[in-house]
């Protein structure tokens, strides 16, 4: 994510990055100026024949030292993809829903224990006190 945020210049702060966590690799840009966004999904298809070693995998699963050829393998796949086009491992498509809210901006607040500051939000009631997270789970 930071090589994407510092690619494409936009960033999970600015609101036009979004990040849904739902252990996929998909990228949702939005222009909030245009109220525009793209999403960038994989779709290897034919092309992930191509590049992946199923073999490879099952002997580093069974305790096997491949990384001399997981190293080997992962520069091959790296230049297949460098050398392929867009469409043989991208999904673009422009987004029909509008971009979420923008993110509250929240105060700090400094934690009664350890004196860090941290989003007010995130503070908890221990002992009468605001303290972070940390120190509540802390005994």
């Amino acid at each position: 994510m930071d090589a994407i945020q510092f690619i494409t210049g936009a960033t999970f702060g600015k609101g036009n990055l979004i990040f849904r966590d739902y252990g996929k690799h998909v990228y949702t840009f939005y222009n909030r100026s245009t109220g525009k966004g793209v999403r960038i999904s994989e779709n290897y298809g034919g092309f992930e024949k191509r590049c992946t070693v199923p073999e490879l995998k099952k002997r580093q699963d069974a305790g096997e030292d491949v990384s001399l050829e997981m190293e080997q393998f992962k520069m091959e796949k790296t230049a297949a993809i460098l050398r392929a086009d867009d469409k043989d491992f991208l999904n673009i498509e422009l987004v029909t829903t509008p971009p979420p809210s923008f993110a509250k901006i929240r105060a700090s607040v400094r934690c009664a224990r350890c004196s860090e500051r941290f989003m007010e939000s995130r503070g908890r009631v221990k002992g009468g006190k605001i303290v972070c997270i940390p120190c509540f789970e802390k005994n």
